[in-house]
């Protein structure tokens, strides 16, 4: 054999056992790279589980506590879909955040935080809340949104423009919305005194029309010393409550309150239809003599401050007598406005020797002869005092028996002058707005059988709340 020949031969052997070698080293590699491959997979499992379970729940409750200043959701109450849609649900707004409450539970959601949230309304029903935002870039500009508390579905109702759309009251079967609009004029940059709208829950803008308007005040653009020109601005027309029926409305309208003293809101009742709610049969029976002084007696009428009514179209009205005659009263009618209960009447029960006024607050009818009423007092010398009564049918108010029923006042005080306002959720329970302090307010459940309060939040600004 050559020697060319052997080292060829020689030189083709190296490689075969270069070939043999490079086979498994080379599967051997493949083998480590998948199995790194697969750790790292694992690991990213292993890793996403754990955020996942652990860390975002974590960083979400921080960033769900932070959103919403500090409010304290219940475990159960984080997501909507938790919050029974019961008759006792209460909605209101904390800040800028709206939040649902259902006091059996003591469930609390939270189901807008917005920024630009002005007002909102919760339907009977509790299956719907309409509520007004602040639209950007758009001056003077507020709408009005309808969101389906069972599905989430959010419905605008009125188009972006330069109208503001606010105050919102969704009438029962919750097919339309009424809302207080004001124009917005741009040669002026003003806003117009504002008028009552309706419109179809769908958000069809052809269906939307106005019904009342606010009253043209003599004098205002004039005034220097009565009114600041902040309340010259101000929208002069608001609404209060629907009748369970829906064809009545109980809403206000602003004008010169007595011995310059500002602008005040005075109530109205009508029909939605523009006729009048009060027959001629109630404004009869609401005449009563009154006696200046031995003079002969004159004939005057109670001039009606709020009204509450009954599903079956009954109602309890709560009445003033005009300036100057000093005295309440408050009555039962029936649906065909025949009165049928005097609960109170200031001058057949003589206040003048208590020296002492009552307010209709709210009243509830437990069965066609028992009822849980929610009053007021006032006493110059005592302040406010709120008070809770179980009552039948027939019986009136008893000015004797006012400390057995007062409720919500603080042992180192001796009147309610804090309670903004109340409302009855059912016959053994209310609910409560209190001022607290400067810049701070307290929403609080009263148990009215065993006297004891619940806070059930607090704010730096107003709680306004609806049930």
């Amino acid at each position: 054999m050559s020697q060319d020949n052997c080292i060829n031969s020689q030189e083709n052997n190296s490689n075969f056992r270069v070939s043999k070698l490079k086979k498994p080293t080379r599967f051997l590699v493949w083998i480590i790279i998948l199995i790194f491959i697969l750790f790292i997979v694992f690991v990213g499992v292993i890793s996403y589980i754990t955020y996942q379970k652990f860390i975002s729940k974590s960083l979400k409750r921080i960033s769900t506590e932070t959103e919403e200043n500090t409010l304290t959701l219940s475990e159960k109450g984080n997501s909507e879909k938790n919050i029974s849609v019961s008759e006792k649900v209460v909605a209101y707004k904390l800040g800028n955040n709206l939040i649902l409450f259902e006091p059996l539970t003591k469930t609390k959601v939270k189901i807008l935080s917005n920024k630009n949230l002005i007002d909102f309304d919760l339907s009977k029903d509790k299956k719907f809340i309409a509520y007004s935002l602040k639209e950007e870039g758009f001056n003077n500009n507020s709408d009005i949104y309808l969101k389906n508390l069972e599905t989430g579905n959010v419905t605008r109702l009125t188009p972006k423009d330069n109208i503001a759309s606010f105050n919102p009251k969704i009438l029962p079967g919750n097919n339309k919305v009424l809302y207080v609009r004001r124009e917005y004029n741009p040669s002026t940059g003003t806003l117009s005194d504002g008028e009552i709208w309706i419109i179809d829950s769908n958000g069809n803008i052809k269906t939307s029309k106005k019904l009342f308007s606010s009253s043209e005040i003599e004098g205002l653009e004039a005034e220097e010393d009565c009114v600041s020109e902040e309340e010259k601005r101000s929208v002069k027309i608001g609404i209060y409550d629907v009748s369970p029926d829906g064809k009545a409305l109980f809403y206000w309208k602003k004008d010169w309150g007595a011995e310059c003293s500002g602008l005040w809101k005075y109530p109205h009742f009508s029909n939605l239809d523009g006729s009048d709610f009060f027959t001629e049969r109630f404004i009869q029976q609401n005449i009563f003599l009154f006696d200046f002084s031995g003079e002969e007696k004159k004939k005057f009428n109670w001039e009606p401050y709020k009204i509450v009514w009954f599903s079956d179209g009954s109602f309890v009205v709560g009445q003033s007598a005009p300036i100057p005659i000093a005295g309440e009263s408050i009555y039962y009618y029936d649906k065909d406005q025949n009165k049928q209960w005097e609960i109170f009447d200031s001058f057949k029960q003589n206040t003048g020797a208590y020296e002492i006024q009552v307010f209709l607050d709210d009243i509830l009818k437990k069965d066609p002869n028992s009822f849980v009423i929610v009053y007021h007092t006032y006493k110059e010398s005592e302040g406010a005092k709120y008070f809770v009564e179980n009552i039948k049918f027939g019986t009136r108010i008893n000015l004797d028996n006012f400390n057995d029923s007062v409720f919500a006042i603080d042992d180192s005080k001796t009147s309610n002058d804090d309670i903004l306002k109340v409302k009855l959720l059912d016959e053994n329970t209310l609910i409560y707005e209190k001022r607290l302090g400067k810049s701070k307010y307290g929403l609080y459940l009263y148990n009215i059988t065993t006297r004891v309060k619940e806070k059930i939040d607090e704010s730096e600004t107003e709680i306004d709340f609806d049930l």
